[in-house]
């Protein structure tokens, strides 16, 4: 393996947004279609690293004004479905993924989205990076690195 590339290169991942933008992927595992939302597949809060790395300093900053110990809930604020994501990267990459529609996983909820107006009042964070942004700079660093199952 070479050295120096930042990511994950995981044997089995379990996140959607990687296992969505492989480009050597055959087919894409839909988890779910029986979920308690619009369109029956989970939601989820998707934050662009960019966005995470501006809070943290932010919080980096805050604590260095102020003694304590602070929690905040960072994501989006907003949730999509898992349709809703690969929706928006056939979009990107102008053609359709083949999913295949499997069992729901034991334990996944239906809805998982950030609360962030304390990490948004107190620290006068927001994210500024969407969904297309985050497809697009993770299929951009799979692309252009080795980490390509």
């Amino acid at each position: 393996q070479e050295f120096g590339l930042i990511g994950e290169n995981r044997i089995v991942e379990t996140h959607l947004i990687p296992n969505l933008v492989r480009d050597k992927m055959a087919k894409f595992n839909l988890f779910g279609t029986d979920f308690k939302t619009p369109d029956g597949t989970a939601v989820r809060d998707y934050i662009h690293v960019q966005d995470l790395c501006t809070a943290f300093l932010l919080g980096i900053q805050h604590s260095l004004k102020n003694s304590g110990i602070w929690f905040y809930n960072l994501g989006s604020g907003n949730g999509q479905s898992v349709l809703e994501v690969i929706e928006t990267y056939e979009k990107i990459i102008g053609r359709k993924i083949n999913v295949v529609k499997s069992a729901r996983r034991e334990g996944d909820p239906n809805i998982l989205v950030a609360e962030i107006s304390k990490v948004t009042k107190e620290l006068k964070w927001k994210p500024e990076f969407g969904l297309s942004e985050i497809l697009k700079s993770t299929s951009s660093f799979f692309n252009s690195n080795i980490i390509q199952n």
